[in-house]
């Protein structure tokens, strides 16, 4: 199984999103269409898999799911099981957002004035 991040950074600002894709693939990396199977999705470090549910079945060799930063910056591995696949998995971080130590301008704005 080989997995995939569309992101591999994430905003830590509990809403940004990396859509993952998990292939079911051959010894020489080609995804097999005829694969059906079911994946377990599981996440370590600073995030959430979004959509109500962890476990998948793979359609023409393929599975997704979203994960979401949560507000903590750090490491996050999403993981991928099933029984009769090898495990896959895909490292991802998440850092401050650029306005994280930004100072507060307490409503101030140019129509103030």
């Amino acid at each position: 199984m080989s997995l995939k991040a569309r992101k591999s950074t994430l905003n830590a600002d509990g809403r940004d999103v990396s859509f993952i894709e998990a292939d079911v693939v051959d010894g020489e990396g080609t995804i097999v269409p005829a694969a059906r199977s079911w994946m377990t999705f599981a996440v370590k470090g600073p995030a959430r898999l979004l959509g109500g549910t962890t476990q998948i079945d793979a359609i023409s060799g393929v599975a997704a799911i979203n994960a979401q930063s949560t507000s903590e910056p750090g490491e996050v591995l999403v993981e991928a099981l099933s029984p009769e696949l090898r495990m896959g998995s895909v490292r991802l971080k998440t850092v401050k957002p650029p306005w994280w130590n930004a100072q507060p301008t307490y409503g101030l704005s140019p129509r103030s004035r």
